[in-house]
């Protein structure tokens, strides 16, 4: 009985809970629902009542624009709940009591898709719609739903979806039961069409929605069909004729203006002008003249632009104004600029533009900056010097009245300036006299100083007129910007001297301008006499290339030539007399920088080889090479050049070039000595150097060398082993090597015991072969070589003598028969003891023909010694040694001497220096190098 009464409280009570305390409310729903047995009939009840009480509270936590993020969390928990009570009301709490249908069905149906939408969930909200969009029985609910499910798809934007809600909002159109539901229909209908670019329908559509139930016009259709009828991209007839009668319906002329405004804003310039124009004929204003000029000059309408300026002139001149219309201001600060920039493409557009600025000037005198820019345009477009002097004379007075008194003199000057043009005195008089009382005095003296000194320039007095002009042309220190006066002074001045052929006066004082640290910034700012700066320069320019040929073959005239022709001014001849004169008075560096900039390439070349510059002449002759191919003196020169340049990493590459290109030549040719020495000197010889096509001598020489610097194989020293001649002192070291295997191979024999007699013949044999080659060795070495030699086969001769005469007496003989064996054995021993004194005879000879006594002594000490040492220290000796310098040199010599040559090429004390640093250095070939460049100056003295 409590249960029911609490119950029926609570439903009588929802209302005025949820206002108060929603939480609450659901709380005690809650409990209530968890408190009555599951097949109570108020469950069904309680359980909506429940889940309306989660959709009320999350709607109005969803009204607050500042949740928190916890908040949001608790507003989709809700929803979340709301939609599984829903769920289980649906279902009749899951069978235990009939599922509603018909209309409860449908409500709660409704309200769980609002969730689903709410939650993002819309594939399930639009199937619930569509569901009771396809019902009949509940019209309300159905035209909702359609509704709902056509404002989806009206957001997609893409065709099939807008098709499918035009479709849906028409079936709701058909079902509303009211004027508001109706025109709401009928609004967003038109939103589809405008979206499928249908404007035209978009337009018909919407005007059914201006209107709601009491007959007021809904503001926001009102202005989407101003928005949509200017997207038609038509004429604007008919839509001004509808706007027209709402206009006068409504009593709001704005409307014709903004639906102008619509054209306009969507691009259809030529309808809104229409409408426009229809607005400004009704009652025409200023600013409605100024945006159409915009737009008949942007059409090109001339008749009707000139008519516009005409109507704008006259409503000015019955007091209209547009003062503080900053958007009519920009208009036609924008429409002169156009003009401006189009009259000098097409000057008949000029007479516009100057009607454009008159009027923009009487509409906005107060705009200061802008109208001095106006009259400098409108002066600028006006050819003729009479309208111009006669339109500053009213320009003059208005600036005088509103008390613009600098912008008066600026523009009275330009006045004076144009009646000195046109000659008219009286003018001029007229204005420097006004111009006065704001020129302290200074103003008025320079022009009248200028205007003096003019008349006599013209009638030819210029001794009486230089002065003068020289007065006005001098320029104070500080901020002093050249005025006009100034500068024309200057150039007469100029003018004067060089028709007296003064050059030299004109040089100096032109330099008093073009000198001037300001000048760049003068020339930079004063636009008006840009032309008349420039041409000081090119005065100066020219009259110092005047003033430097009458100086003959002098530095100061290579200075000015040479400064031309750097910056490529009266060419070619600056550069030509720069050469001249550069050879003329020996200045090296200035005839390299001449040549550089003429691009000469052979001469430069030469010249940079002469002042020493040997990296650069190395250069430039290996890309004269790749042009056309060198010979090898071409190939030899430039390394030569690297090397002398210290670049010899490029040396190398260049005779790498060289022995590859050699390598498939029949000879070397007429350098041939010349290349070995090169490859010697810069340690290039190799294994593969060897194929190159050598005479024989340098073959031999290479096979040596190659052998003993440990780049050749085994292959070449059996090579250089059984060759009869000297090759050097690989070949001396490998002989040796080779007699000395010999030597062992031989005395390793033994001939007694067994087989004596085979032994002996193999023995015999053996040392034969050590004598042949010992024989062929001697043929061709040095004397030092040769004592060598015969020691080691005169040891080798008496080692088998000795063990001959050694040989042991069989046992059992008697003392005669071992006294007739010792006999046979010493008489065979003696043929090679013999020969062993003939070596000693030898050795003996070559000893005495050692001409370094040190060594010959040492030979002898180590031949009486009778020990290995003679041939075991020369075998150990390396035979070929990286060339080393002879002397340590200064560097700061070499560094002197080249500096000699960059400032004069033909300086013997520095070629001398450079010949005797290499000399010393040990390297002959750089040395020679010098040596050729200081016999060819004698030559060119003798000549």
């Amino acid at each position: 009985m409590k249960r029911a009464f609490l119950l029926g409280l609570l439903l009588l009570s929802s209302i005025a809970l949820a206002v108060n305390s929603n939480s609450a409310y659901i709380h005690d729903i809650e409990n209530l629902l968890n408190s009555v047995p599951s097949k109570d009939p108020s469950r069904q009840q309680l359980t909506l009542k429940l889940a309306d009480a989660f959709f009320n509270e999350a709607l109005n936590m969803a009204g607050n624009p500042s949740m928190t993020a916890r908040e949001k969390d608790q507003v989709a928990a809700h929803r979340r709940k709301a939609i599984q009570l829903y769920r289980e009301s649906l279902s009749g709490l899951n069978g235990l009591f009939p599922a509603p249908s018909g209309a409860a069905k449908g409500k709660i149906q409704f309200q769980l898709a609002r969730l689903y939408s709410d939650l993002g969930e819309a594939a399930s909200a639009q199937q619930i719609w569509r569901e009771l969009a396809g019902q009949d029985s509940m019209p309300d609910l159905q035209r909702e739903s359609l509704l709902r499910l056509a404002e989806v798809l009206e957001n997609r934007s893409n065709r099939a979806d807008l098709k499918q809600a035009e479709n849906d909002y028409l079936k709701a159109q058909s079902l509303c039961s009211t004027q508001d539901v109706c025109s709401y229909t009928h609004y967003r209908l038109a939103w589809v069409y405008e979206r499928e670019e249908r404007s035209k329908e978009a337009v018909t559509e919407i005007e059914k929605a201006l209107w709601d139930s009491k007959g007021q016009v809904r503001e926001e259709a009102l202005r989407d069909m101003t928005a949509f009828m200017g997207s038609l991209g038509d004429d604007g007839k008919d839509s001004l004729e509808k706007m027209e009668k709402l206009s006068d319906k409504l009593k709001r002329p704005s409307l014709i203006s903004e639906l102008s405004d619509a054209y306009f804003a969507h691009g259809n310039r030529r309808a809104g002008v229409y409408v426009l124009d229809a607005v400004n004929r009704k009652k025409p204003t200023l600013k409605s003249y100024v945006r159409l000029l915009e737009e008949d000059y942007g059409f090109r309408d001339w008749g009707k632009f000139d008519a516009g300026l005409d109507g704008a002139m006259d409503l000015l001149s019955k007091g209209e104004s547009l003062k503080g219309d900053v958007e009519a201001e920009k208009i036609m600060r924008r429409l002169t600029v156009q003009l401006d920039g189009e009259r000098t493409t097409q000057p008949k557009n000029a007479e516009e533009f100057k009607r454009a600025v008159m009027l923009y000037l009487a509409l906005f005198p107060d705009k200061i900056n802008e109208r001095k820019q106006m009259i400098d345009g409108w002066l600028a477009a006006e050819k003729e010097d009479a309208p111009k002097i006669n339109q500053l004379k009213i320009w003059i007075a208005e600036e005088e009245a509103a008390k613009r008194d600098k912008e008066a003199v600026r523009l009275r000057k330009i006045r004076a300036s144009l009646a000195q043009k046109a000659k008219d005195y009286s003018i001029v008089a007229e204005e420097m006299s006004a111009l006065k009382p704001f020129a302290e005095g200074a103003a008025q003296k320079r022009e009248t100083i200028y205007q003096l000194a003019y008349a006599q320039y013209q009638n030819k007095d210029y001794a009486t007129a230089l002065p003068k002009f020289l007065e006005l042309a001098t320029i104070p220190n500080g901020s002093f910007t050249p005025d006009k006066w100034a500068i024309q002074s200057e150039h007469l001045s100029l003018d004067i001297m060089a028709q007296k052929k003064d050059y030299q006066a004109v040089v100096l004082q032109a330099q008093k301008w073009t000198k001037d640290s300001r000048f760049p910034m003068w020339l930079a700012t004063n636009k008006e006499f840009q032309s008349e700066l420039s041409d000081m320069k090119k005065i100066e320019t020219s009259s110092e290339f005047e003033w430097a040929t009458s100086m003959g073959n002098s530095p100061e005239a290579l200075a000015i030539f040479n400064k031309d022709c750097q910056a490529g001014i009266l060419l070619p001849q600056s550069c030509s007399n720069a050469q001249v004169v550069a050879v003329k008075t020996g200045s090296q560096k200035t005839l390299i920088e001449v040549l550089q900039k003429q691009g000469k390439k052979d001469e430069l070349a030469s010249e940079l080889e002469a002042s020493a510059e040997f990296t650069q002449a190395a250069q430039m002759l290996e890309n004269k090479m790749k042009e056309k191919p060198g010979t090898t003196r071409d190939y030899l020169k430039v390394a030569l050049l690297y090397e002398l340049g210290g670049s010899n990493v490029n040396r190398d590459r260049i005779l790498h070039q060289l022995v590859a290109r050699l390598a498939t030549a029949k000879t070397m040719g007429e350098e041939e000595d010349l290349i070995l020495q090169t490859l010697r000197d810069t340690s290039l010889i190799d294994a593969s150097t060897l194929k190159l096509p050598w005479k024989k001598e340098n073959k031999d020489f290479l096979t040596d060398y190659v052998a003993g610097m440990g780049k050749g194989n085994a292959e070449l020293r059996t090579q250089l082993a059984k060759s009869c001649r000297d090759l050097g002192p690989t070949w001396r070291h490998v002989s040796l090597d080779e007699l000395k295997r010999l030597d062992a191979n031989q005395s390793q024999i033994h001939f007694a015991g067994k087989a004596s007699k085979r032994k002996f013949e193999l023995r015999v044999a053996g040392l034969k072969t050590l004598l042949d080659r010992g024989s062929c060795y001697l043929q061709s070495t040095s004397a030092e070589q040769r004592v060598i030699f015969g020691t080691l086969l005169s040891r080798a001769e008496s080692k088998l003598a000795d063990e001959i005469k050694a040989a042991p007496i069989p046992e059992g003989v008697d003392e005669a028969g071992k006294a007739s064996l010792q006999k046979a054995l010493e008489e065979m021993a003696q043929p090679f003891a013999d020969k062993a004194q003939e070596f000693d005879k030898l050795v003996a000879e070559q000893l005495e023909k050692v001409e370094d006594v040190s060594a010959r002594e040492d030979l002898k000490a180590k031949i009486a010694a009778g020990d290995n040492s003679l041939y075991t220290n020369a075998a150990n000796t390396s035979p070929r040694e990286p060339l080393k310098n002879a002397v340590p040199q200064n560097h700061e010599t070499l560094k002197t001497a080249l500096e000699g040559l960059h400032r004069n090429p033909n300086q013997r004390s520095s070629l001398s220096q450079l010949k005797e640093y290499y000399e010393l250095a040990g390297q002959k070939r750089l040395a020679a190098y010098f040596q050729g460049r200081l016999l060819q100056l004698n030559e060119e003295v003798k000549q």
